[in-house]
């Protein structure tokens, strides 16, 4: 049987979970890896485990022995778990993801969502949603936003004026990438040739990006962001205004760079108080009047349970949208599409994600970058161009293209966040 809090149980008991797939998670990371993580700390319970994959299940150490866990591949059962609070959702299939949701939010369950397709697109509805609900939704810990946000706020509780934020890229950027280029390092590591597409085109990098400036409230500098070449010893003097001799039109940007600073995040802070510079250049942090705050790792979704504890403990998301949807991705073609070439999402030979600010996503017709799953091409697409919602005829039988157009149609006086509205119109 699992150990109940051997480790660290928080001072609300222990959380009790259940967990949505088992397979390759954003991060490339295997949600089995996780499970039995949490399952050999002891520190949760899990009580149901859903994955249509039953290779995945026998995988996991306790999946012949642990009885008192529910096995199941049909997202449906879920409310035959009656014990557990909180719903991990790992699944990389938007579709699916957003099933178990709005299932687990409907069942009274709170929700800690790990797929940044997702939570890019519907992120701060399903929040709403479940906070009209009375249950708690939040996008998770552990990769590059949500590490990145941590030291965003620790700079302004400290009283600091933040710069520039982001992370370092993983690997060389090559837009043009396709899944066929990465077949042998997939043999390698296990990570699948569709997800190292979407790490070296940059596409994960946009949504990661777009995400954390809408965690914080801030925003891109430009279309693409700047993504400079530079390691940490020029990263203060890269990010900082035009008129101070570096790449930025603004302060308080999100950005990326491509050095030695991956797989860290960053924030560039500054201050004009002479007596804080003196104290900082005397703590090493460097000579001012810009400072560069780094954390040199992230753990991805290892580091899962810190949200599941602070969603146990204090009754309330991890991740909040303090000035809603500022940033959004959209989708640039690798090389021309002809039509009725049909998409089949990110990581893939047709396109690339293209950070851009939310309203001028919306002014230029731009298709969201996670309905692109299964789309068809109606015109032909010339390389290098941003694909248009008049490009495309979205997959009738998406469940995500259900909820986009629930959520671009209905507006608040018609239940756009009740459950019950929603169940009734989109099931």
């Amino acid at each position: 049987m699992q150990t109940e809090g051997r480790m660290y149980t928080g001072n609300k008991g222990v959380p009790r979970i259940s967990i949505v797939g088992l397979g390759e998670s954003d991060t490339g990371q295997a949600g089995t890896t996780t499970v039995n993580q949490i399952y050999r700390s002891g520190n949760a319970v899990i009580t149901s485990i859903f994955e249509k994959d039953e290779g995945y299940l026998r995988s996991l150490i306790f999946y012949t022995d642990e009885k008192s866990v529910l096995f199941s591949g049909d997202i449906a059962e879920l409310e035959k778990d009656r014990d557990s609070r909180i719903v991990i959702i790992i699944d990389m299939d938007v579709d699916y993801a957003c099933e178990a949701i709005i299932r687990a939010i409907s069942l009274g369950k709170n929700v800690i969502n790990l797929n940044s397709e997702v939570e890019i697109l519907f992120g701060i509805d399903f929040q709403k949603i479940a906070a009209e609900a009375g249950v708690i939704y939040t996008f998770g810990a552990g990769d590059e936003p949500q590490t990145a946000l941590e030291l965003i706020l620790f700079a302004r509780q400290l009283g600091f004026e933040v710069v520039a934020a982001g992370k370092g890229k993983n690997n060389p950027l090559n837009r043009a990438c396709v899944p066929d280029d990465f077949i042998e390092v997939s043999r390698k590591t296990g990570v699948s040739t569709k997800s190292y597409t979407s790490f070296v085109d940059g596409t994960k990098t946009m949504i990661e990006m777009a995400l954390l400036a809408n965690m914080a409230g801030m925003t891109i500098d430009k279309a693409g962001m700047h993504g400079p070449k530079c390691d940490k010893s020029q990263m203060t003097d890269v990010f900082r205004l035009q008129s101070e001799g570096g790449i930025l039109n603004q302060d308080g940007v999100v950005d990326y760079t491509i050095g030695d600073l991956a797989p860290g995040v960053f924030v560039i802070i500054k201050s004009d108080d002479e007596a804080v510079i003196k104290d900082l250049d005397y703590l090493k942090v460097g000579s001012g009047p810009t400072f560069l705050l780094y954390r040199p790792f992230h753990l991805g979704i290892m580091e899962t349970m810190k949200c599941v504890f602070h969603v146990n403990d204090f009754s309330e998301p991890l991740i909040k949208y303090p000035g809603g949807k500022r940033v959004n991705v959209a989708a640039i073609a690798k090389r021309d599409i002809s039509t009725g070439a049909r998409f089949q999402g990110i990581g893939t030979e047709l396109f690339y994600g293209h950070a851009v600010i939310d309203e001028e996503m919306k002014k230029g017709n731009y298709v969201p970058i996670t309905l692109l799953n299964r789309a068809v091409a109606v015109r032909n697409i010339p390389a290098g161009e941003i694909v248009k919602l008049s490009d495309i005829k979205l997959d009738e039988n998406s469940l995500t293209r259900k909820f986009w157009n629930f959520f671009e149609r209905t507006d608040e006086k018609q239940g756009k966040y009740s459950i019950n509205t929603i169940n009734s119109t989109i099931f």
